[in-house]
Order: structure tokens, then sequence, then C-alpha cells
């Protein structure tokens, strides 16, 4: 369906006064369109004061703006217009109502005939394509089915610009491009090959003999394991001067990936694409066989490092980093214009290529080496994760649910018998919740949250108890049965798939750390709850097996600060919390032992007592008074001597580095908030670039085990055992027969040794992985190596 017949608008004649009945704007302060005969038609959200006051569209400080701009690269005369004609109250972002009533009753009307429309902001882009996101359209000339003939061109709105003056050097870069498509831009420095004749498959063969090619698949939908869905087109180039063509509806099109499939099986090959494993994967599935090149590339974790950018469309990248799309079509799994659906497919992997070897060029060596050797291939290794899902025990998750309703009523119960004052539903959250704690009881507050309310956190509820209010120990229950409940038993309805499994996302440049991140659902942060853990396991008849690097963070922390008490304990074959819990006793206990936990994770990346009292507080339910807690923290870096000089030098270098971070393995983040006036921000950027310096490389490291670990299981024909999760420093495998884990764990091991060889100029304890089988998650029992 076209966005006209969305509307319900096939022709309409301007008529400012019909129509506008269904409107609640109802022509208050209305402000018609400019329209002269021009070649640019600018189309902003909505009329301002300025404007109302003076008659005329585009007539305040961002009218002045954008003419400044366009004077400057020679556009002199424009038409301008509004998705709303009339000023919203208090400027408020206009309705879906008014702007699909103005859309009908003017502006599809205004802006026909005019070859270049500018969308000015996000309103009018999602007006007139829904659903689309900026940051693919800026700066790229898109195409729209109901407007052949007309292109539209994406900015940022000029009153953004004087909120963000940082922005200003791209706004006037996307301005110049706009003056250069309106002179009219040379022919394509590129052609595209297609139809089956002997010139396509000439150089197709000259492609494919190439070291590296870029690669794109034009596919109905996200979801490859969808048994319905199917490959609709594939595009490469090796040169960035020839495009090879095909789609589903030509008769040599298997042909024509049986030749890409035999490319891709070759070691020695190699691909780049942005979300290289989303192409790679959709191959795999559609052609039955397992990718074997080496070469990996992803254009977005390359521009992650080179430009700072997060979660990076292509179209981002082209807009920004070289000079946009010409072809850029809306939904073109919907667009039956074949011509134009080509040349968009050609200009995808023109251009992916052209990024790749920009990007590269501004990489350090180390970097350049994380890139090309880790985590390019790993965004293969992710989508196979998020592809095969992970397997939800439906009928267990069912007994969860009502266990846990029982347990919140007998909760509520409790609660009632042991505080009379109480009175469910009304008390239990929001202000009912307030006034139970602050004028029934009469607490006192232990400060209060962002907005300024009383804190009723779960570290004050704690307080509160230890002060004698032992009846909030039900309120304490009531919020975490609700928390399962909503957070994982509940919410899994609307995310589990008819087999029984769940597939989440996995993006790897979102976090500023270098881990992964997840999401839809986060399988990175699942309650420790063995309860909740057991949701997730295997079909029956199949094994769990998780790999989980041990201590890493740790070994990492005293390899990089070279302390010399926890190099020597790991080589020693101790662990950290053994080492800290030799304070207590020369032979700790399993409770000593677990009594260090809390101390090692305070301190570690800096902090004092007051951090190791909330985590043994909040995580280990141990009362340690200040004075014992500032007594551990004395001891653990009495033991750890050089870790609080290492802080020490990563504060200086935070400083003196302007907030540019580099892993010791080569990852690139910029902490902006490294001098912002607020302290607070600039101590959080502070210790998220500490936490960078162990956290990156841990979670990297494991990403090149998986890596090699998926190599070596192909290897072996061991395709069906496939990764299901993975958080940070651990894996979960799922095996189709309990006898392969001997083999699996064997290959496991295969593969951390060679990723030793990687690290081990720096890391110069022990690299150990601990295993764990089983059949759902959170009953895993250990398994000796």
């Amino acid at each position: 369906m076209t966005l006209l017949e969305e509307i319900g608008v096939q022709s309409k004649l301007l008529n400012p006064s019909g129509g506008c009945h269904n409107c609640p704007m109802k022509l208050v302060d209305f402000v018609p369109a400019t329209l002269p005969t021009a070649r640019i038609l600018v189309l902003g959200e909505a009329p301002g004061a300025t404007e109302v006051e003076k008659g005329y569209g585009w007539a305040g400080r961002a009218g002045e703006k954008l003419r400044t701009h366009f004077a400057a690269v020679g556009i002199t005369e424009f038409a301008y217009s509004n998705v709303l004609h009339c000023r919203p109250p208090n400027n408020a972002t206009p309705k879906p109502k008014a702007v699909a009533c103005c859309l009908s009753q003017f502006v599809l009307d205004e802006i026909r005939g005019y070859p270049i429309v500018v969308l000015a902001g996000n309103v009018p882009l999602t007006a007139l394509f829904p659903g689309a996101k900026s940051n693919r359209f800026r700066g790229n000339v898109a195409h729209h089915p109901d407007f052949p003939g007309q292109v539209f061109y994406h900015i940022y709105h000029p009153a953004y610009m004087l909120r963000r003056p940082d922005l200003e050097p791209r706004f006037r870069q996307h301005i110049e491009r706009l003056a250069r498509i309106a002179a009219g831009e040379p022919p394509l420095p590129w052609k595209v090959l297609q139809g089956g004749g002997a010139e396509m498959w000439a150089a197709l063969d000259k492609a494919l003999a190439a070291p590296l090619i870029s690669l794109d698949v034009e596919t109905p939908t996200l979801r490859s394991w969808d048994p319905h869905a199917q490959m609709k087109s594939v595009a490469l180039t090796a040169d960035a001067k020839t495009v090879i063509a095909a789609s589903e509806e030509d008769s040599w099109f298997v042909a024509f990936l049986d030749r890409i499939k035999d490319y891709l099986r070759k070691p020695e090959k190699a691909v780049v694409s942005n979300n290289i494993g989303f192409d790679l994967d959709w191959h795999e599935y559609e052609l039955d066989f397992d990718v074997r090149c080496t070469g990996v590339y992803d254009i977005g974790v390359i521009w992650y490092h080179a430009g700072q950018y997060k979660m990076p469309s292509l179209k981002e990248l082209s807009a920004n980093e070289l000079d946009g799309y010409r072809y850029l079509v809306y939904q073109p799994h919907k667009n039956t214009d074949a011509n134009l659906n080509t040349l968009y497919n050609g200009e995808d992997v023109v251009q992916a290529l052209l990024l790749f070897y920009k990007g590269i060029k501004l990489l350090k060596p180390r970097t350049r080496d994380l890139c090309l050797r880790v985590l390019g291939p790993s965004s293969l290794v992710l989508r196979h994760i998020q592809t095969t899902g992970i397997y939800l025990r439906q009928e267990y998750r069912a007994a969860q649910i009502e266990e846990h309703k029982a347990r919140r009523k007998a909760s509520i119960i409790a609660w009632q018998a042991a505080d009379p004052a109480f009175i469910p539903t009304v008390h239990e959250s929001g202000n009912g919740l307030k006034e139970y704690l602050f004028t029934i009881h009469r607490l006192e507050s232990m400060g209060t949250t962002d907005k300024g309310e009383p804190s009723t956190d779960k570290s004050t509820i704690k307080k509160w108890i230890r002060d004698g209010a032992g009846f909030l120990t039900h309120l304490l229950d009531v919020r975490e049965v609700d928390k399962l409940l909503s957070t994982y038993l509940e919410a899994y309805d609307k995310l589990v798939e008819p087999n029984n499994r769940i597939h989440s996302q996995y993006p790897m440049t979102w976090t500023d750390t270098g881990r992964s991140s997840s999401r839809k659902p986060n399988m990175q942060n699942i309650a420790r709850v063995p309860a909740i853990r057991d949701l997730f396991g295997v079909p029956p008849g199949s094994v769990m097996i998780e790999a989980d690097l041990s201590q890493m963070e740790f070994r990492i922390m005293v390899c990089l600060a070279k302390d010399p008490t926890g190099i020597q304990g790991y080589i020693n074959g101790d662990d950290a919390h053994t080492i800290t819990a030799r304070n207590f006793a020369p032979t700790p206990t399993k409770e000593q032992r677990t009594r260090a936990k809390p101390i090692n994770f305070a301190l570690l990346y800096g902090g004092g007592w007051e951090n190791v009292q909330r985590q043994a507080r909040n995580e280990y339910d141990l009362d340690w008074s200040q004075t014992m807690c500032e007594g551990f923290t004395t001891i653990f870096f009495d033991t750890y001597q050089r870790l609080p000089q290492y802080h020490t030098e990563c504060q200086v270098a935070f400083i003196q580095n302007r907030g540019w971070f580099e892993s010791i393995l080569g990852h690139i983040y910029h902490y902006r908030d490294w001098d912002n006036p607020n302290r607070g921000r600039q101590e959080h950027a502070f210790r998220s670039y500490l936490n960078s310096h162990a956290q990156g490389p841990c979670a990297q490291i494991m990403f090149a085990i998986m890596v090699h670990a998926r190599r070596l299981l192909n290897d072996r024909n061991l395709q069906r055992v496939r990764f299901i999760n993975t958080v940070h420093d651990s894996v979960l495998i799922e095996a189709p027969d309990p006898k392969l884990v001997p083999e699996v764990v064997h290959i496991m091991e295969q593969a951390r040794a060679i990723v030793f060889e990687w690290v081990k100029p720096w890391f110069v304890v022990p690299l150990e992985v601990e295993y764990s089988v089983g059949e759902s998650w959170g009953s895993l029992e250990e398994y000796k190596l």
C-alpha cells in the first residue's frame, strides 16, 4: 500500500477550507506555503511564532540559518512549506491526526512538480516515509513510489543547529551536497551487469577470482530462520566499477548463487559488507552450506573505531564519509521499479567497498588487526547465535509463573499480618507506597532520586529493615517477584517462536567498552536466579555446555597493572578470591573465599570502603560495618599494591588523552564527558573508561575463541553443535548428543590455545576456561577436564 492509499487520497486539489474540520488545529494560526517556480522545495515541520506574525513560512531564526547556508552554496531560489500549516500549541510535536489531515489537504499537492524536495527534520521525513530512520536518509537522495521523477533529500532541521552547533560542519556538508544535486551530478562511475549474458558471467568470474568482494543481499524479512523466507536479490563487486547483480525472477539465479557459494567456501577469500553476518547467514540458510572464508570484514565495526559511529547504517556512513546515495529506495522489498532496485543494490556494494578501503586506512595497526582478525568474523558468529536461538522450556515456565504468583500472594498476606496499616494494591507502589513509608510510618529519607523524590530503592529499604522496619522484607519480596514476572516469566510470551526458541540480537557497535550487547530480549542480563536461568535449556536429548573464562577481568587487570602478587598467584594456580581470603586465614574455607568476592569486585576498578559495603549488602547480604570495610580495603590494596598506582596512571592518561581510550587489543573509544562541567558525568565517564581496560579485552578474547571454535567445529562436520548465547566472558553451546561433550570441550580448548598465542605477549598468566554441562542454564554442573 502506498502512502497515498494509506491516507485515502489519490488526487487532491488545494482547498484550504475543506477537510480541516477533521483536524484539531481548526485553521488556527494558519501559515500558507510559498510556492514560486523553483527546482527545490523545502518542507519543514510547522510554523512558529515569527511565521504566524509575518504570515509566511521560514521567517524566524531557523529560516535565516537555512537561507544563509543556501546562499553560501549558490541556492537563491526555492519554495517552502511545512507538514503542518497551523502552529501547534506551545510548539508541540505535531500529532499524527493533524499530520495526516494536512498531508491530504495541502502538502501532497504542494510538493508535486518540484524536482527536489528537501525534508528538514524528522517530522517531514516520517510523514512522507513512515517508519524511516533519520540516520539512514539524512544526506542521501531518496526515491518515493508515489512521486516518480522527483527525489527527496533529508537534512537536519536548521533549528536543531541552533541547539547543536557541534553538528554545523555536518549540516554544511549536506547542504553542499544538495547544491551538487541541484546542479546535476556527473554520470555514475560504475555500471551494473545483469541479464545472464556472456558479459555478465565473464564479469562474475573475474570478480570471484579476486581476493575480496563486496556483497549485499536484499531479503523480504530479517528472519533468515523463517522456512518460507528467501533471498530476493544479490549484488557484488570486486573493484567498485563493475557490479554484477541477479534477482529471484532470473532463471539463472540459483546458478549465480552457486558461484558465490563456491567463493565463500574458500578459506583464502574475503568478503565485506555492513552487518556482514546478516548477508553471510542468509547465504548459509538458503544454500545449505557453511561459510569458510576467513576474511569476514564488517563496515560498521571498522567505522565504529575509525569514526566513533554507534550502530551505523551503510547509508549514514556513505552520506558522512563519501558523497551519499543517489538511489536510496524506500522499502525496496515493496518497490516495483526493477531498474531502481538494481541501482540501489549496486550502490550498496560500491559504497561498502569504498568505505572499507577508506576506513581501514584510518585505523592504527593494532586496531586494524582487532577488526579484521576478531570483530569481523565475530559478527557472523553472533548472527549464528541469533538465528539458532535459545530454547525456552515452556512447561517449566508455565509452572514458574504459577509458583511466583502464589509466592506473591503469600507475601502480601504475610505483609498484612506483620503490619495491619498496610493496604494491598494501594501501598505496593507509586504515591501509595510513599504515603505508607513517609506519612504512616514516618521513615527517615535516605536520599533522593534524580527527580528529587525520596529514594525507595533496594539499598534504602535494606537500611530501614536493619533499623527495625522488618515488615519491609515483604516489600522486597513482592518487588522481586514482580520483576521476575514482568521481565522474564511473562515477558517472553511475545518473543518466543513456535519452535520454542527466542532469537535475541547481539549488536557489536553499541557499547563503549567493546563488548557486544543483547536486545529483544537482553540475554546478557538474565537474573542469576537458578529458577529463572532454568527457563533456558536445550531440546530433549540434547545437552548444554557453558564455557566460561575463569576470572578473566581480574587476570587482565593484574597483567595490565603488572601486579606481582596477582600475576604470581595465577601462575601458581591460585585465584583472586583465594589470594584475598588468605588475609582472613592461611588456608581459607569455602565460606571465607566467598566473603572475599565483594571485596575484589568492589575494588578491582578503584573505589573505596563504601563500594565494598554496598556490594556486600546488596549482592551477598553481608552486613559489614564501615570499620570492617575500611580494613578490607586497606588489606586489598596492600595485597595488590600495583592496582591503585595503575588506577592513578589511568586517570592521568584519561585527562592527557582528552577522553580518548585505546585498549591493549586496539579497541578505540572517545569518552566525550571527560571534561564535562557536571562532576557526576565526568566521574561516570572515567569509571567507564577504567572498566573498558579489562571488560573489552575480556569479551574480545571470548569472541576470538568462538571464531576459532566455529571453524574447528565445521572442520569436524559438527555444524549441529551451535552457540546459543554469550555473556561477555562466557558462551553457551547446544550439542545434539551428550556423547559429543568431550569432543566439543576439546575443540574449545584448541581454540583457547590458539587465542592464547595471540595475547600472551602481554597476558602473562594462564588463560583458563571452566566448563559446566547440563540440560538447563540454572542447573549446570562442573565438567572436569
